[in-house]
């Protein structure tokens, strides 16, 4: 998990795992813009993103 710190002022704003963000700093109103690869993500394990499994596509 990573820790999104603003970068003028350094409060703490956010933790968890990103791709990129956009957060304002509610102490100095500083828009903090943040990216990071999409390997540093959440694991992809060959997973797909669909609604229905097979069974229930051939069913249709």
């Amino acid at each position: 998990m990573q820790e999104i710190r603003c970068t003028r002022c350094n409060k703490l704003l956010a933790r968890g795992v990103f791709v990129s963000m956009e957060i304002k700093c509610p102490r100095c109103s500083f828009l903090n813009e943040r990216a990071s690869s999409p390997t540093h993500g959440v694991p992809d394990h060959g997973k797909t993103n669909h609604s229905m499994d097979r069974g229930q596509a051939e069913a249709r």
